[in-house]
Order: structure tokens, then sequence, then C-alpha cells
């Protein structure tokens, strides 16, 4: 009884659906029993235990993933930051590695001899290069810098590529000695030089041009407009050049030269009356006469009717131009006799005020460019397969032919 008092009394409640439902009152109102509702308030009780059971249990489980998730999550973190780390030590590495290039790329391109730290050193860059400093940068430079390339075989740069060219033209240093101030290979050194040779020649060799009528007329030098007037005129003369002995025989003797008394080549250069360089041939062995030199040549071919050659006695090529109709000057000489002619004499005197230009010109292409001093080896005189092409050298003098026709003129206007 008092047991059931006390579940009577008491208002025991039940939280369904997180609503309050008094069991008392509930039981009343269905109409049952004491017994029913103290049965009943036993079976929620025993129901609701269980579900706080199963609740705490589920929670239980929850907490345990939330516990799996926040330790995956950690790990995760603890993973990234490690990789993290890792980028960042080697962006470090990158960072050093790139100013280690940096470095080098500075060593390369720091100015053999000390030249671009002396840009303004006219006779420095004069004693190098033959050149001051802007006219290579200025007007050489810009005309053949798209068709030099930085590949593999060099890191030098299109300027520093083309400054090593002009020391070897101007200085004939050896390949080795340019390897040491350019900090590459003599190899690299040989063969930088030759491809901006073959550049070079391709740009510039538009420079040796056959006077124009037109122009000839306009910059004719006052000191040889009352000999010449307007008519073309051309001073003719050899350039020769020592070279090594040929391994051929046959060679040898067609490259020795009896005035030199050296193996050499010759080439025919045409000069106009302001100085300008008109016209190279290709190498000849020195055993070639001049005259020989100007019918295997195609300067023929390019003097027209009416022009004027001048040339020295040993030429001979009279009877070789009157066929062209051209009229060939050369100085007289007395033919056994005592006396020149009075004419001739101002003939000679006339012959011999231009053809002094000749000397001029030759020993500028000589004084300008050492090379041209050197004895050359054999292996810039090989043409490969084609027998037509032109060797090294025959590209290095039409290249320094065509800078000094950029120079000033010898002859006054």
């Amino acid at each position: 009884k008092k047991s059931r008092k006390r579940v009577l009394d008491n208002k025991f409640l039940v939280n369904i659906h997180g609503g309050p439902l008094p069991i008392v009152d509930s039981a009343k109102n269905l109409g049952v029993t004491l017994d029913t509702e103290l049965r009943f308030s036993s079976h929620v009780s025993t129901c609701v235990g269980r579900a706080f059971a199963k609740l705490k249990e589920d929670v239980s489980l929850r907490s345990e993933e939330v516990g799996d998730f926040e330790q995956k999550h950690t790990d995760i973190s603890t993973q990234t930051d490690i990789t993290m780390e890792e980028i960042e030590q080697l962006e470090k590495k990158i960072g050093v590695t790139m100013e280690e290039i940096e470095q080098l790329e500075k060593k390369i391109e720091v100015s053999p001899f000390g030249l671009l730290e002396n840009q303004n050193d006219t006779d420095k860059w004069k004693f190098y290069t033959g050149y001051e400093y802007q006219f290579l940068n200025k007007i050489i430079f810009p005309t053949i810098a798209n068709y030099i390339t930085s590949s593999s075989i060099t890191k030098l740069s299109s300027f520093n590529q083309l400054l090593l060219t002009m020391i070897k033209l101007r200085l004939d240093l050896q390949f080795e000695d340019l390897a040491y101030n350019f900090y590459i290979a003599p190899s690299t050194a040989s063969t930088c030089f030759t491809n901006v040779i073959d550049i070079m020649y391709q740009r510039f060799s538009s420079l040796i041009i056959w006077p124009d009528a037109s122009v000839r007329r306009k910059n004719i030098p006052s000191c040889f407009k009352e000999s010449f007037h307007d008519e073309t005129t051309v001073i003719l003369g050899c350039l020769e050049i020592f070279i090594e002995k040929p391994a051929s025989f046959l060679t040898q003797q067609q490259c020795w030269s009896d005035y030199e008394h050296h193996h050499t080549v010759k080439f025919l250069i045409g000069i106009t009356l302001q100085g300008t360089i008109c016209y190279i041939s290709k190498a000849r062995g020195g055993q070639t006469s001049d005259l020989q030199m100007a019918e295997l040549s195609n300067f023929c071919d390019k003097a027209k009717p009416g022009a004027i050659v001048i040339a020295d006695r040993g030429f001979l090529v009279e009877d070789t131009f009157g066929i062209y109709q051209v009229k060939f000057m050369e100085p007289g000489f007395t033919s056994g006799k005592n006396h020149l002619h009075p004419l001739k004499i101002e003939n000679n005197r006339t012959i011999a005020d231009v053809r002094i230009h000749v000397e001029r010109i030759i020993g500028e292409i000589r004084n300008k460019f050492n090379i041209l001093n050197a004895t050359i080896p054999i292996s810039m005189l090989n043409k490969g397969n084609d027998i037509n092409s032109l060797n090294i050298l025959d590209k290095i003098v039409i290249i320094c032919s065509a800078l000094i026709n950029l120079s000033p003129p010898v002859v006054p206007l």
C-alpha cells in the first residue's frame, strides 16, 4: 500500500518528445486500475532507462567517431605541415641555385679585357676591336643581332660573340687566349668565330657595291674631276696574304709566291676614286699573275663600256679589257728609251696620284685587321665539297673590306 501510495502521490513524469506527460493523470484518463497504473509506470521506467542507455551508447559511439575524425584531421594537418616545410626548403634551394646561376652568367658576361666597364675609353676599344664602342653597339651589332643565337654550344651573349669576332679580326689572338678571357673552351671560341663570320658575311657583303653612275657624279673628289670627269673609274690592286704550307705538292706550287718567297693567296681588289672598295675576287694561289687574276675573275663582266680601269704595269690587261670597250690606263715606261714622252709624264703623274689611294686602302685593311698580316691556317681555305663556295678567308676579306667602307673615306671629297 505504501508503495502504491508513493507512486500515486508522486507526479512521475516521462519526457516524451520533449513534452512532460503526467503518468498518473494519463492512467486516470484511461480509466485503468491502480495495479495497472503501477505496471504501466514500471514498464515506462524500463523503456526510459533502456532509451537513456541506448542514447548514451550512441553518444559514446559518436564521440569515438568525432575523436577518430579529429585524430585523422590532426594527422593530415601534420602531414601537410611536413610537406609544406619540404616545399619551402626546396624553394630556398632553388633560390640559392638561381643566385648561383645568375652569378655565373654575370661572370660570363664580365667584359673581356675590361672593355664593357670602360665603354668611353675610345683608345682601348680601338686597340682591341679597331672601332669605338658606340660604332659597334649602334651600327654593327643591330645589323646582326637577330641572327646570332645563344645555344647549348655557348652561353655568350650576342654582343660578346660579336666582340670575340672583332678582337680576333683585329689582333688575331689565339683561340686559347680568347677562351681564357671569355670563360669558354677554345673549341667554343673557334665555333663562335666561324658562326659570326658567316652571319657578318651575309649581312655586310652587300656593302661591296659597284659604283652607280648617278652617285659617282655627285661624289667624285674634286682633285680628280678634271682628269676623269664623270666616267666610272676603278683602280685595280692585289692583296696578298701569307698562308701555311699546303699538304698537297700541287697546291704548294700554285700558292708559292716568287715575290714574297712564301706560300700566299691573292685577292683582286677594285677601288673607286672616292676610296671605297667596289670589287673583291675569290682567293687565288700566289703563283697566279695579276693578268690571270683579272681574266679568271668576273671583274670584266661588271665593267661597262666607257669605264676607266687604272692598274699597275703588272696587269697588262689592255687587250682583255679592250674586248669589253673598257679604257685601260697604266703608267708609261721608257721601252728602252732614255726619256718618257712629255704627255706620258703627265699621264704617269695623274695615275700615280690615283694609285696611291689603292696602297692607302690596302694599308688601311692590313692596319685595321691584323689577321690579314698573319699566316693563315690551311683550315680557313677549305671549301668542303662545293668548290664554288667561299672559304672562311674569302668571307673575312669581304667583311674587312665592308667595314672599311663604313669608315670615313681616305680620299677627301
